[in-house]
């Protein structure tokens, strides 16, 4: 059909129904595939443009999603396409809308809103929340949330024990109780950071950016409508720390990401318009910090004879180094050795651009008139997390240290050749701040290299460079070397 080929479509579209008429008819209503049974058909009736049929299906097939919310945003994803493309009435796909995803938040000295963020809930239709858990706010949105039967994601800054002393204990044991029932309900839990507290205030806003960056993914997957609820005093002169209470400021960076907020005030001046800008937070050196990081190393390298070296020297390192220099003022540490290249910024938005414009240059290099194998090929893999910078005792200049060094190190060698690999974190960092430039495809949860584990990729590209998400086929054939590819249901 949209190769234009309207009969042929229809023709194959009729002898599908024909298939699934026997199903249909006598389909169990406990049948495993009874969805896409129903979702097929619905399909196929919409590209033979029949919405009288296609109407009698809807229904059916939203109650057979039940809480697949993954599934039915694909199938309503696809049915738009159709749609579209024979110029139907759209509202046939009314039932398709997929529920809201929200990120909440709130000040930890509001304990007694209860009641107001059940007021604030009712007739929401939410399908996925994201945020922490600290007394007060959190827990509260959480209760009400979990009470809804909304699937609650928790991201925390650091382990839940140190989480639990530093941001629910203070407040008193019975929200102790409270906090682990939360938790223990939660469908998933995302952590910052594994480590310990360690004392780095930083975790905390960065575990706010990581919540509000998944919810952010999240709603972009199910092709669902991004709320944020928070429970604020309208104060805007809030610290940084374990000990204050950093809503303001998460409110910015979402108020800036262009997305709405919806507030519980719980002050007398509370308006959303009056929030400052959002500013990463200043850390003192010697304190773990924030960092986006890209490891990159040439595929095919280790086969070059000593007579190649000098021209790989200067066509591909010297090229992929005159990218680095354009981004000279936006990277904190850069090193080579070899093939291999560790670089670090303060913010995720200069990284993805650097790593796509060392893709953009390694492309452009004519390796055959060089004398070089046409087979070389750039990886490069990303990944956000706090890190140390402290002296290096051997070279006498600064360097980075830590457990999300290692994982950056991890991501590069199953990356596939010609591509760039970033993960969850980094992707949601991205998605929250830099949305307009950048998209992040999920690929799969994905064995890293040296058993480090398993972790969720992201293949990164350019927001509307008109490619799309990279067809199946294509990730298989630049995948099969290494095997990277994974079940990429995200459901």
């Amino acid at each position: 059909m949209f190769a234009g080929d309207a009969e042929a479509a229809s023709r194959l579209a009729g002898e599908v129904l024909d298939l699934l008429a026997p199903r249909i008819g006598g389909l169990d209503e406990v049948a495993a595939d009874r969805y896409w049974v129903l979702a097929t058909a619905l399909e196929a009736h919409l590209v033979r443009g029949d919405l009288d049929a296609a109407g009698e299906l809807v229904d059916r097939v939203v109650a057979a999603a039940g809480s697949d919310d993954a599934a039915l945003a694909t199938t309503g994803r696809q049915l738009e396409r159709i749609v579209a493309a024979k110029n139907l009435d759209s509202s046939v796909l009314a039932a398709f809308k997929v529920p809201t995803v929200v990120h909440f938040l709130g000040n930890m000295q509001a304990t007694t809103v209860a009641a107001d963020i059940a007021a604030l809930l009712d007739g929401m239709r939410i399908g996925a929340a994201y945020g922490s858990l600290a007394s007060g706010a959190d827990i509260l949105f959480a209760e009400a949330l979990l009470g809804q039967g909304v699937a609650l994601n928790v991201v925390l800054p650091f382990t839940a024990a140190d989480f639990v002393e530093e941001s629910v204990r203070p407040a008193g044991e019975g929200w102790v109780a409270r906090f682990k029932a939360c938790l223990a309900a939660a469908k998933t839990v995302r952590f910052a950071t594994e480590d310990a507290y360690l004392g780095d205030d930083q975790l905390f806003p960065y575990s706010s950016g990581l919540a509000m960056g998944l919810a952010s993914l999240c709603a972009r997957h199910l092709h669902a409508p991004l709320m944020q609820l928070a429970v604020w005093d309208g104060s805007i002169n809030e610290g940084d720390g374990a000990a204050s209470d950093g809503t303001a400021a998460d409110m910015s960076a979402w108020h800036e990401a262009g997305h709405p907020v919806s507030v519980v005030p719980t002050g007398p001046d509370v308006n959303v318009e009056k929030l400052r800008p959002w500013h990463r937070p200043d850390v003192a050196r010697g304190r773990r910090d924030t960092r986006a990081m890209l490891f990159g190393d040439i595929h095919g390298f280790s086969k070059l004879s000593d007579a190649q070296l000098p021209i790989f020297t200067e066509k591909i390192m010297g090229t992929l180094g005159e990218v680095a220099r354009r981004y000279k003022q936006h990277i904190a540490f850069v090193n080579t050795w070899g093939d291999g290249i560790f670089v670090v910024f303060r913010d995720a938005g200069r990284a993805a651009a650097c790593a796509l414009e060392m893709q953009d240059a390694m492309d452009a290099i004519d390796l055959k008139a060089a004398g070089l194998p046409e087979t070389l090929k750039l990886r490069l893999g990303g990944h956000l997390g706090p890190v140390y910078e402290l002296d290096d005792p051997v070279t006498d200049r600064p360097n980075y240290y830590g457990a999300h060094v290692s994982r950056a190190a991890r991501i590069e060698p199953i990356t596939p050749e010609g591509c760039v690999y970033v993960t969850e974190t980094f992707a949601a960092m991205l998605a929250l701040h830099n949305a307009a430039d950048f998209s992040c495809d999920y690929v799969g949860n994905t064995e890293m290299a040296k058993h480090y584990g398993r972790l969720r990729m992201f293949l990164l590209r350019r927001a509307g460079d008109g490619k799309g998400p990279p067809v199946l086929g294509d990730i298989e054939r630049a995948a099969s070397s290494n095997g990277v590819l994974q079940n990429s249901n995200v459901g």
